[in-house]
């Protein structure tokens, strides 16, 4: 499609993917989140202020 088209492109294989030692941060996502019920995350701050800078993020 790209000789036809003479358009000029670049393949990059991530190593890690193609010797299937590494998985995609998605898939990694995927199984942690699956794996666990509930994720807690410390902010570092007090939860009702990290609330208040989020939902005006979010439209809420």
């Amino acid at each position: 499609m790209f000789e036809r088209h003479d358009v000029p492109f670049t393949i990059f294989v991530c190593k890690g993917f193609s010797e299937r030692s590494h998985t995609p941060w998605w898939e990694t996502l995927e199984a942690v989140l699956n794996a666990s019920d509930a994720i807690k995350f410390d902010l570092g701050a007090d939860r009702s202020t990290s609330a208040r800078r989020a939902l005006p993020i979010v439209g809420r």
